[in-house]
């Protein structure tokens, strides 16, 4: 059984990691198409490898696009060479050219010679420069670590700070930033780091079963809460309750959590003015919802990566992983999407352990779909306001065959 994989990108009219708001515009909802039951082999692109290694195809990658107007959508073919991958799917409802989020994945052979494969989903915030950056940084940097380093959970979180650090000498005065969550599959075991309120679950036991494989780093958690409290007295930020305490010629930085109902929503922060002069900032004030990201160097020692690392063995059955921007997640809770994915398998009358490999794709590319739209009509109707949603599927195999590599390509050449 062959590794599949589909993403979604839905493109919001706000960030939630970002001070700006987009602009209000209605957008259509996408229908996703209906999968069946046994699927009908899709056009290959007439590009391959010859002899006697296993295929290579050039397969579209679907994108939905749409107009200016928000009028029209249709699907356009982006090629994407797959090495024994499968399809990945990409759906995208654009609101306005302000999307943030970006999504990155890959394969290669690590240091002992396993086969890796990777996903990532990155939010970014304050403007496209970071999450670009990253998005295009983060397979050299991914490559180039885990060649080196022999054990997965210490080389991810050298990944993302190697990410920021690079962002940093290039352009040490943006104000841009990105959050991240990157998932490694090496044999039976699953590899997650994650700085930022990107998550990503797992479904197990025929989708009946759900488990979030990291913690987000946002102020609504009370531990990220506790560590910025404790952090401020070793790099010298002050922590204040409330903006009326904030003392106007102190030259460093303050922070306090705004609430709202007395739920902490979001970072308050004053930027001291040789900070705001070195930013060209009109403003002292910067805002933010995430406790840990990439770049943001405005906000100097209040903010920056600190990622975690999560190991997740894979399930003696066949699982399903899903990896989300937060602008799905604002929105959706894990419970509810459990039930939604299980719902949409009993409604097509689809036995999730035993799909075939073209199953597996159209399933992936509908399921997607179902979930972003979903996501999309909880926001609400015509002017309300949404975050970007991103959304990886990946079919993961079961562990025996995971550790045998069974469903790996046998040929090196192939990565």
């Amino acid at each position: 059984m062959k590794r599949q994989v589909s993403v979604v990108h839905v493109k919001g009219e706000s960030n939630e990691g970002s001070e700006e708001s987009g602009k209000n515009s209605p957008v259509p909802e996408v229908d996703a198409p209906m999968p069946r039951k046994r699927a009908t082999l899709r056009q290959p692109n007439p590009t391959r490898v010859e002899a006697e290694k296993p295929v290579i195809e050039l397969r579209p990658l679907g994108l939905i696009t749409g107009s200016a107007d928000n009028k029209l959508f249709s699907l356009v073919d982006d090629g994407r060479l797959s090495a024994g991958e499968g399809v990945l799917f990409s759906a995208r409802k654009i609101a306005n050219s302000k999307n943030e989020d970006r999504i990155a994945f890959g394969q290669f052979i690590g240091a002992l010679g396993d086969y890796i494969y990777w996903w990532a989903v990155l939010d970014g915030h304050g403007g496209k420069d970071c999450v670009e950056f990253c998005a295009a940084q983060i397979s050299n940097l991914l490559q180039k670590n885990l060649k080196k380093f022999s054990k997965i959970a210490e080389a991810l979180p050298k990944v993302i700070k190697a990410l920021d650090a690079s962002f940093g000498k290039l352009s040490p005065t943006n104000m841009s930033g990105t959050t991240c969550l990157l998932s490694c599959l090496v044999r039976g075991t699953l590899y997650t780091v994650n700085v930022g309120d990107c998550r990503g679950v797992i479904l197990s036991r025929g989708c009946t079963n759900i488990s979030q494989i990291n913690r987000e780093h946002t102020v609504t958690d009370e531990k990220e809460r506790e560590r910025l409290e404790k952090l401020s007295s070793k790099v010298g930020y002050k922590m204040i309750h409330q903006r009326d305490q904030i003392k106007e010629n102190r030259d460093c930085y303050q922070a306090w959590f705004e609430s709202d109902k007395g739920v902490a929503k979001r970072l308050q922060v004053r930027v001291p003015p040789k900070v705001q002069d070195r930013f060209n900032m009109s403003m002292p004030w910067k805002s933010i919802s995430v406790t840990s990201s990439i770049g943001d160097f405005v906000f100097g020692p209040i903010l920056g990566p600190q990622p975690d690392v999560y190991t997740t063995p894979l399930a003696p059955r066949p699982s399903l992983l899903l990896i989300a921007s937060d602008g799905l997640w604002h929105v959706i809770s894990n419970d509810e999407l459990k039930s939604a994915v299980f719902n949409f398998l009993q409604e097509h009358l689809i036995v999730f352990d035993s799909l075939e490999d073209l199953e597996i794709s159209e399933l992936l590319e509908n399921l997607t779909l179902t979930l972003a739209n979903l996501a999309w009509s909880k926001y609400g109707g015509p002017g309300a306001l949404r975050d970007d949603i991103s959304l990886v599927a990946v079919y993961l195999p079961s562990s025996a065959m995971a550790e045998k590599q069974i469903f790996y390509p046998t040929h090196p050449s192939d990565f």
